[in-house]
């Protein structure tokens, strides 16, 4: 992987960055304030130790919030970058216990980028990260894939913070991370709408419900934009567009529980390769038709 002197020294100032934010974090979450910091040094008193460390690789901006709150709620400390490229840098700076790596992302999809992780280590003799995979497409083939090439596990999203856990501590081999209980399932449950999904997601936040809120109006606003796209490439008759759009709406709606536009997202993949148009198109109607269905009860929860 080719760098320009611009690029490295971006690269120097995103880990500086990243390690200024890790040093507040630990001041914020486990040490205290700066002067209870330097009572403890002069009197000896040990510190508690610092956070487990997480890279998220994950293009999607909803993912990437919905993650973000379940490893703070399990009592990790992470950082996120948004291609595999990225994740390939970060991993060969160091200080990373573990890697969530989506595996399709642009400029660099996970698989190649754990490759490339895996050679890295074996030619510099690193103590291998674990990584482990994340997809939305829901191909009973993407953890066999994930362990052919060297990843340690693999999730599906939506990510249920129970499985998150479990993984973690398996992987690292201790019970660092705060325990967490299964999201149960609510009665009255909708067919397009998880709402065992739904209150997972609502006891990641505060009690008045501003982290769901935020999700919702991040997921309309990131969805309409998609659906018109998807529209118009569905016109257009393009298949790459139309494939590549709904596995982006696939992620999102995953993770905020939306099971009927998953559904009808996923539909795009099991197409396959195929260049038959009318096939997209009918696949695209019935994905707005998902959506049409799932808005009413978002608004509930807005």
């Amino acid at each position: 992987m080719r760098h320009t002197d611009d690029d490295l020294d971006e690269e120097t100032r995103s880990a500086e960055e990243r390690e200024r934010r890790y040093r507040e974090l630990l001041v914020t979450e486990h040490l205290g304030d700066p002067e209870e910091i330097e009572t403890r040094a002069q009197t000896g008193t040990s510190l508690a130790p610092p956070a487990r460390r997480v890279l998220v690789a994950e293009d999607n901006l909803l993912s990437q919030q919905v993650l973000a709150r379940q490893l703070a709620a399990l009592g990790f400390v992470c950082d996120i970058v948004t291609d595999g490229g990225e994740a390939f840098s970060s991993v060969t700076r160091g200080g990373y216990d573990i890697v969530l790596m989506d595996l399709q992302m642009p400029v660099l999809d996970g698989r190649s980028a754990a490759l490339l992780i895996r050679q890295w280590e074996k030619e510099n003799g690193a103590p291998p990260v674990r990584i482990v995979g994340i997809s939305a497409s829901g191909s009973a083939g993407d953890r066999r894939r994930c362990l052919e090439i060297g990843m340690d596990d693999h999730l599906q999203k939506p990510l249920r913070i129970s499985d998150l856990s479990s993984v973690l501590n398996r992987l690292l081999d201790s019970s660092s991370s705060a325990a967490f209980s299964p999201e149960r399932n609510e009665a009255g449950s909708h067919p397009e709408l998880d709402h065992s999904m739904i209150e997972g997601l609502r006891a990641l936040g505060e009690d008045d419900g501003t982290f769901l809120r935020g999700l919702v109006r991040q997921f309309r606003a990131d969805s309409d934009a998609r659906l018109a796209h998807l529209e118009r490439a569905a016109e257009d008759g393009d298949p790459v567009a139309i494939r590549a759009l709904a596995h982006a709406l696939c992620g999102s709606s995953a993770n905020i529980g939306a099971t009927g536009l998953t559904a009808a997202c996923r539909a795009i993949e099991d197409l396959g390769a195929t260049d038959n148009v009318r096939q997209y198109r009918d696949a695209v109607r019935r994905i707005r038709a998902a959506y049409d269905q799932l808005l009413p009860l978002l608004d509930g929860l807005a």
